[in-house]
């Protein structure tokens, strides 16, 4: 079986490196707090040592990190894409123009992607240009996000020809609907955005590939009442993705009623997180400390970490309750 080893890969001459640690690992993240421009990660060089073929296993999920909150979920039949079709720049790295352009090529590792998934409008999550452009790429792959990003695509006078593929789905208030859309299941969950910023319609996305149930919560708030009554406690989920980078929706931050480690505890229970959302301003150190707080405000739950100066992939398997990680080798 190809878990229970930690494989570390070099990316890059600096020695900046992807994590993968438990509440029981004592080993420390390098603090040399460098940090890379955009043009020294994004090289299609880079890219190509990243981006190889791996025959992957019945139990596994492979997940390849976009950049911001993005990610590229993977097994055997199923590819799922989501909050990667974005704009370039701003204020946080996300999904580089060499990797839309390979997303548009449809070319390995982004070819017959199923399902893309959009959590909200914002730039850094969403882009209405890329999103045409990769679904008139793929003219197989579908579009699941807002009835507001839906409405942004049917503005663009390409949207009849990927009219067929694109779906906006916003519930009620607390609530979620069940979906079904390019043959996997998928819940849609009304969360309100951090801050209820500008009233834009937001939701979070749970699913399950390969044995393993992910719940990707976008830029989602931090109010307990929110959470109350949606039902995710008793759906055994066993990765949560949510934003613990420096943000101002950092999940590692505690504003007043809204304490993200009991909505964790109490509302999700998740067996593993993936910590998201960094930039390329977030030091070694940062991230240390983030993993610290991770640590002490959640006992019994593992943590992976993906960081737009690794730009790798990792395999995710499920053992009983435990989430078992290792980074993808390169040959």
């Amino acid at each position: 079986m190809k878990v229970g080893k930690l494989i570390i890969l070099s990316m890059l001459l600096v020695s900046l490196i992807g994590f993968s640690c438990n509440n029981t690992d004592n080993s420390e993240v390098d603090n040399t707090d460098q940090v890379l421009r955009p043009e020294d990660v994004f090289s299609q060089e880079i890219l190509n040592q990243i981006y190889t073929h791996y025959d992957i296993g019945s139990n596994e999920v492979e997940i390849t990190y976009m950049g911001n909150h993005g990610y590229l979920f993977s097994t055997m039949g199923r590819r799922v894409l989501i909050d990667s079709l974005t704009e370039i720049g701003g204020g946080y790295e996300t999904t580089s123009g060499v990797i839309l352009n390979m997303l548009n090529e449809a070319g390995f590792p982004f070819n017959r992607i199923n399902l893309a998934l959009t959590t909200h409008i914002h730039g850094d999550h969403f882009d209405r240009d890329a999103a045409i452009n990769f679904l008139i790429a793929n003219p197989n792959a579908s579009h699941l996000s807002t009835n507001e990003v839906d409405e942004s695509l049917q503005a663009s006078s390409s949207y009849n020809q990927i009219q067929s593929q694109s779906i906006g789905i916003f519930p009620n208030p607390s609530s979620r609907i069940q979906t079904e859309a390019a043959g996997i299941t998928v819940d849609v969950v009304r969360i309100d955005h951090h801050g209820g910023q500008e009233g834009d319609e937001h939701v979070a996305f749970l699913f399950t590939l390969n044995g393993i149930k992910f719940l990707h919560v976008g830029d989602a708030c931090k109010i307990p009442a929110q959470w109350d009554g949606l039902g995710l406690e008793g759906e055994h989920i066993d990765i949560l993705i949510a934003p613990f980078g420096q943000s101002c929706s950092n999940w590692t931050v505690v504003f007043e009623e809204e304490n993200p480690f009991n909505i964790i505890k109490w509302y999700i229970k998740p067996k593993h997180i993936i910590v998201s959302h960094q930039n390329f301003e977030t030091t070694t150190t940062e991230i240390q400390e983030t993993l610290n707080t991770l640590r002490d405000n959640l006992p019994g739950i593992s943590f992976s970490v993906f960081h737009p100066t690794i730009l790798k992939q990792k395999i995710y398997t499920k053992e009983g309750n435990t989430i078992r990680v290792m980074d993808k080798p390169t040959s």
